[in-house]
């Protein structure tokens, strides 16, 4: 048996998005109804799922895999913001958010939103 956390309580919605903005990236709210990319050091509302025709899939809660630089997320929970690169970082000060497997071999994180 495999252990996985893919989709779990995942709550999504639909935004409008610039054409060609990644998947899997922390996104943050860039005008009404619309995400773009987030900067460093901001607060993300959520994670891309999908994109196309100028729109994009957010999971807004629930487990999602996340790239990270930096300093790897401890297990449990951890202070976390957007890294200007499509990714993470540990952050003091930010929201925190329950880490549940790092591999830092692959710069990846399974968090909950």
């Amino acid at each position: 048996m495999a252990v996985s956390f893919q989709s779990i309580a995942q709550q999504c919605a639909t935004f409008y998005a610039d054409d060609g903005i990644a998947t899997g990236i922390p996104c943050m709210m860039e005008a009404n109804n619309k995400v773009c990319p987030c900067d460093t050091a901001e607060p993300f509302i959520g994670v891309i799922l999908d994109q196309r025709a100028g729109l994009a899939t957010v999971a807004l809660t629930g487990f999602v895999e996340v790239t990270f630089s930096g300093t790897a997320p401890t297990l449990g929970y951890c202070s976390m913001a957007a890294n200007g690169n499509g990714g993470v970082q540990c952050l003091e000060g930010e929201k925190k958010y329950l880490v549940v497997s790092v591999d830092e071999n692959s710069n990846k994180a399974v968090i909950l939103l």
